[in-house]
């Protein structure tokens, strides 16, 4: 929040985020650009991806109907389009990001995940990983702690909270 807020208000030329952040960029009517990563050794960034799932409930009145519908229509290119004017979030539909030509933003979100993004995981240690990564990442840019050290010392702390 801190980060986003600051370069909303003009105090930091980037933000590392995802497209949730999109919104608030364009309700404040900046001009950006969205980037990969820059890698910071030989191997490219990969961010971690996100999903949203759905499931069909084991006791819903229909479940035949529910399953057709999660499986049979939700896919489709029209209803992943639907969702991502809805929500805004870019479509798991490669043909639906096609289809996205007026929002270059999204688009390139969906690229780079396409392209570099690993599954992130689905497990309750990932909350250690953030707070770790955070103070890593600001250490570094401010100038703090040098980046090899540094990412080995958060590499150490995660291990050890998991």
């Amino acid at each position: 929040d801190i980060a986003s807020e600051a370069f909303l208000n003009g105090e930091s030329p980037f933000l590392i985020g995802g497209p949730w952040e999109l919104a608030a960029i364009e309700a404040a009517g900046m001009r950006c650009t969205v980037l990969p990563v820059p890698p910071a050794g030989d191997q490219p960034a990969r961010p971690f991806a996100g999903v949203q799932a759905l499931f069909v409930n084991a006791h819903a009145a229909n479940p035949v109907a529910a399953h057709d519908f999660v499986t049979n229509w939700l896919p489709t290119t029209e209803a992943q389009t639907a969702l991502y004017e809805s929500t805004g979030r870019p479509p798991a539909s490669i043909t639906a990001v096609e289809a996205m030509d007026d929002d270059p933003l999204r688009t390139e979100y969906a690229r780079i995940a396409d392209e570099l993004a690993l599954p992130m995981p689905s497990i309750p240690a990932m909350g250690a990983v953030w707070s770790f990564w955070g103070t890593t990442e600001n250490a570094i840019l401010d100038g703090r702690a040098e980046p090899g050290p540094q990412w080995q010392s958060m590499i150490e702390s995660i291990e050890g909270q998991i």
